[in-house]
């Protein structure tokens, strides 16, 4: 079963094509991908982000569990715009 992935300010799951900011640059992401992956032998949720306009940078983003048992992604906010 895939595990929602949560934004850390606004609570919000996190969804396919959602457009993210970057907290320590400012630059916007979409999340292309959602999965699972396997992390020290359990399998953890997968979030893909691709910088806006530069296909060429697919990454995985971090993806960490809170203080409540919930996995957020770690750096990105949802964008309002």
């Amino acid at each position: 079963m895939l595990s929602p992935v949560y934004d850390e300010k606004s609570g919000d799951e996190i969804r396919l094509l959602d457009s993210l900011r970057s907290r320590e640059r400012g630059d916007l992401v979409q999340v292309v991908g959602i999965g699972v992956k396997a992390r020290f032998g359990k399998a953890v949720p997968l979030v893909q982000l691709q910088q806006v306009g530069n296909p060429m940078s697919l990454y995985d983003g971090a993806v960490l569990m809170d203080g409540s048992g919930r996995y957020v992604l770690a750096g990105y906010d949802k964008d309002s715009c």
